[in-house]
């Protein structure tokens, strides 16, 4: 399985670096109520037009978000097999300590931020009372890299990936969009076929793996868990046909279109300000720019990024996706020459090879 690791963490971090664009499109949404941010669909593609194009941006000066850092946090905590999640912590912890200290702003997540604060030694999220504040996609934009670790476990994968999204989001928005984001990159590696994914997700989601995490008087919990998997389940009866193949018109190549749907579907009603930055839409926009791409990088950036929604993390997790299934894919190399930490990104990706291939 060569440089799959690499595949999946560079392109979740070229994903992150474009969407945010050192925080300019990351936060480009209007009214959240108003449909004028479909508008802004068509101003970005203009814009990322006039800045290039997929073959000729330059992105040199752009930096990676806190996606990106969580992200490789995660991963040097993978390498210590039997004490993964404290040092998960401690990793997470001197990201965090960076981003605070640093003029350029890397707009750490709320949620994020307020239980790092609290991290010690025998307190994290999971030790908290359920939060109904952390359903976003803080956990799943950092899970990826467990997905590629334990794609031949997924028992231990869904435990892993559930706890260490818990750390700062517990919520079940929140770590199962962690566990959605993990299971995906194993399929993607197990060479199952995109469209297929959906329908072995939802086993998963009410398997006895996922459900353990469940506490029967917690109702609200309960409420969270099946409506997350209602969302799923409407996704999948309204983008696939009878027959479970993916309904492929021209509706659903046009972009506004795509951020119209989402709206329509899984927004207007939901309590988060910003599309895509609750963990179960994040998760269907950035699988929707998967399935819709057809291996090409440039579908992929139009898709996942170039929206009026939360495009860095929403980009980061759909970079990672492809890298995980058609690996470097025709992204142009150009593109992978200045990513910023690009050689720590390297570095931990061998060193994860050593220890789990």
């Amino acid at each position: 399985m060569p440089n799959n690791y690499y595949n999946i963490m560079i392109l979740h971090a070229l994903g992150d670096t474009i969407g945010f664009k050192n925080g300019d499109w990351e936060f480009n949404y209007h009214d959240a109520e108003k449909l004028e941010v479909l508008d802004y669909v068509n101003e970005m593609i203009y814009e990322f037009i006039d800045l290039g194009g997929i073959n000729g941006i330059d992105i040199s000066k752009w930096k990676i978000s806190d996606d990106t850092m969580f992200h490789i946090a995660v991963a040097k905590g993978l390498l210590h097999k039997d004490k993964i999640i404290k040092y998960t912590k401690k990793y997470m912890l001197e990201e965090a300590e960076k981003m605070w200290n640093d003029k350029f702003n890397r707009y750490i997540g709320n949620t994020t931020s307020k239980y790092i604060k609290k991290f010690t030694k025998d307190f994290d999220a999971r030790n908290a009372k359920y939060d109904i504040m952390a359903g976003g996609n803080g956990g799943a934009m950092r899970s990826l890299i467990v997905g590629a670790c334990f794609h031949n476990n997924i028992p231990e994968l869904i435990n892993l990936s559930i706890s260490l999204s818990q750390l700062t989001h517990n919520n079940a928005f929140g770590y199962l969009a962690g566990a959605t984001c993990a299971l995906f990159v194993a399929f993607a590696l197990q060479k199952i076929e995109i469209k297929k994914w959906i329908g072995l997700l939802l086993e998963h989601l009410n398997g006895k793996e996922v459900k353990k995490f469940l506490s029967l008087d917690n109702l609200e919990q309960i409420y969270d868990h099946q409506t997350y998997i209602r969302y799923w389940m409407k996704y999948y009866d309204t983008k696939f046909d009878d027959n479970r193949q993916p309904i492929r018109n021209r509706a659903f190549a046009n972009p506004m279109h795509r951020i119209r749907y989402y709206h329509d579907n899984f927004f207007k009603d939901d309590a988060s300000i910003q599309l895509g930055s609750s963990g179960y839409l994040c998760m269907i926009m950035a699988y929707d720019a998967l399935l819709d791409c057809d291996g090409k990088w440039e579908k992929l950036v139009v898709y996942s990024i170039l929206h009026s929604g939360d495009s860095d993390t929403v980009g980061a997790i759909a970079g990672g996706l492809y890298g995980a299934h058609y690996g470097m894919g025709d992204v142009p190399k150009y593109m992978l020459d200045n990513i910023e930490r690009k050689d720590e990104i390297k570095e931990v990706c061998d060193s994860l090879e050593k220890e789990y291939l």
